[in-house]
């Protein structure tokens, strides 16, 4: 199993984020994550819902720091990842860090 490492995505949120937005898509090793920035706190998901696939930088968030699915509504916490609309599911999620140097994903 490979060590986790800290990733650099962005300089600063404004390299992130179109004005206006609240999420985007970064591509680490080949691995697309979604970001999402919810009351000025940032969080990190796979890109994709684990249900069917839905790419979740098109989704809804909310301000209890949910992420929902654009294709079937499915409800997921992006601080757990667990699925709060009761189907199951699970959503990968990482730790993300923003310091004077930029912004980091744990993957």
């Amino acid at each position: 199993m490979m060590e986790k490492q800290w990733y650099k995505i962005a300089a600063a949120k404004a390299e992130l984020f179109k004005p206006g937005e609240e999420k985007a898509e970064v591509n680490i090793e080949g691995k697309t994550v979604c970001v999402v920035l919810i009351k000025e706190i940032l969080y990190a998901c796979a890109a994709r819902c684990p249900h069917a696939g839905g790419r979740l930088v098109l989704g809804k968030t909310d301000l209890s720091a949910n992420i929902v699915c654009p294709v079937h509504h499915y409800r997921f916490s992006l601080k757990s990842g667990y699925n709060t609309s009761g189907e199951g599911y699970h959503l990968s999620t990482w730790p993300v860090k923003e310091n004077e140097e930029g912004i980091y994903i744990l993957l």
